[in-house]
């Protein structure tokens, strides 16, 4: 008789428990990346929405921070517009939380720029030249973008309206 060579059923157990090991450490691993990766990307996301806000403020000419408007949810700034000499205009611009938990940037007349996805809460904090946004996450990751702005302009008056209003 000839004998079989084979694979005794603890030799194959214990192979299926070495590769079941395996495979858990690979996975955990795989996870562990993963996790990783998307702190990673967090940070750049938030340095991307950081330099897109900054570019606005520094490419715009003037703009400057509501402070009357503003309040912990949202940040109102208004940008000089020069379309008529004699009657300076402004724009405005809001930053807030959407409904679907963006942060983003909006006109009055419509439209907007999302700047932040997955934002758990915003406060906002505004000074007459500076303003700051406290970012919390879905995730529970806090940052805080500081913003520094112009001055509010000093309406010059014209000293042949300032006789008007007199007499």
């Amino acid at each position: 008789m000839k004998r079989i060579k084979g694979f005794t059923l603890l030799e194959a157990v214990f192979a299926i428990a070495v590769t079941i090991l395996c495979a858990q450490i690979l996975f955990g691993l795989v996870n562990t990346l993963r996790k990783i990766n998307h702190q990673k990307s967090g940070i750049n996301e938030i340095a991307y929405s950081y330099v897109q806000v900054n570019n606005f403020l520094k490419e715009s000419g003037h703009v400057e921070v509501s402070t009357t408007g503003s309040d912990p949810t949202k940040i109102i700034l208004r940008k000089f517009s020069d379309k008529k000499k004699n009657d300076p205009t402004y724009e405005t611009y809001v930053i807030d939380l959407s409904s679907n938990d963006t942060l983003r940037m909006r006109t009055d007349e419509g439209g907007h720029m999302p700047l932040l996805f997955k934002v758990k809460k915003i406060r906002c904090s505004t000074s007459k030249d500076s303003f700051t946004i406290l970012i919390t996450e879905k995730d529970g990751r806090q940052s805080e973008m500081y913003f520094k702005t112009d001055l509010p302009e000093k309406k010059e008056v014209n000293p042949v309206d300032e006789k008007e209003k007199k007499s």
